[in-house]
């Protein structure tokens, strides 16, 4: 078994003090990093360190190999919140990202298997997609069903996600993933100038833009409300 080291964080003020915000700079790039194989259990293990997580390192990783211009940030412990999240990272509440799994179950009725629907997105029956959007909105798997021309979207379980993913429900990123999945980002996080993301473990984020994020993650836009 080869060990691989911790990944260096950039590690957030401690709390009551803010990170400062404003726009994301264009280039930087940094050395890739050997991602390991996602956990077994889906737990979100709040003891272990972000830098010592496997999704974490995956994900700055991923980041420097697509020359992001955000690199992965550790918060600190107790920002449960996302109230205090977004004081705490100096950003609105808005712009704070949140991810899920869903997965199609069905064909809308008179469309074939893989129709592409409306979206001019094929989604076929059975595939999990990931959902980045913005926190102050519900995951409503019936807009985006009816978006793709699917009859069905249901959130996949914990174990699924886990197993997809490598990360806590609601904390995985969007980049760096053991599996590829299709993407769809809430066009409600454009408006904002700085997006902040998860990036693999409930104290890790990395900050973006709308238009990067959608480059990292060769995502489409979707309006879910």
């Amino acid at each position: 078994m080869r060990w691989t080291p911790p990944v260096l964080l950039h590690r957030s003020p401690a709390r009551g003090d803010r990170v400062r915000d404003g726009p994301v700079p264009t280039g930087g790039t940094g050395p890739a990093r050997t991602a390991t194989a996602p956990r077994d259990d889906p737990g979100e293990h709040p003891g272990e360190h972000p830098g010592e997580h496997p999704a974490v390192a995956a994900t700055a990783a991923a980041l420097a190999a697509l020359a992001a211009a955000g690199t992965v940030v550790e918060l600190p412990p107790g920002l449960d919140d996302p109230a205090d999240r977004a004081a705490h990272l100096g950003a609105a509440p808005e712009a704070l990202a949140v991810t899920g799994v869903l997965v199609a179950r069905c064909s809308r009725a008179g469309l074939p298997a893989g129709s592409t629907g409306t979206g001019g997105v094929d989604v076929r029956p059975d595939e999990p997609v990931l959902v980045v959007r913005a926190g102050v909105h519900r995951t409503l798997p019936g807009v985006l069903a009816g978006v793709l021309g699917l009859a069905r979207l249901d959130p996949a379980d914990d174990a699924l996600a886990h197993r997809l993913t490598g990360a806590a429900p609601g904390s995985a990123a969007p980049v760096g993933l053991p599996v590829a999945l299709t993407t769809f980002v809430d066009v409600a996080l454009a408006v904002h100038p700085a997006v902040w993301v998860p990036a693999g473990h409930p104290r890790a984020v990395f900050r973006t833009r709308y238009d990067e994020l959608l480059r990292l993650t060769a995502g489409h836009p979707v309006e879910l409300g």
